[in-house]
């Protein structure tokens, strides 16, 4: 399972963003540093194209998320271990 690491930068990542959803690879996005706008441009972008392949994205703090393919499943509260409340072992990626 590979998971690819991206900081966009305009909307013009989105694609790329959705292209390695669509190779079957989970993205973490960062967005710190993003304009506002564009980085909900980006996270809706990315929202319907997860929901149309039936993935997921899922809010892991205020500027990274997760984006993963149909063919894993997140499981565990990824800001719940981030506040230290839940140890890390207990967040899985199936595939």
């Amino acid at each position: 399972m590979e998971v690819t690491m991206i900081k966009p930068t305009s909307m013009d990542d989105s694609r790329e963003i959705c292209d390695y959803l669509l190779n079957g690879k989970a993205v973490v996005l960062n967005m710190e540093g993003l304009h506002m706008e564009i980085a909900q441009r980006i996270i809706d972008f990315t929202s319907g194209a997860a929901y149309s392949m039936d993935g997921n994205l899922q809010k892991i703090s205020n500027y990274i998320f997760i984006a993963t393919p149909e063919n894993v499943e997140l499981s565990g509260d990824f800001q719940n271990m981030l506040a230290g409340n839940t140890d890390i072992n207990n967040i899985n990626m199936r595939i």
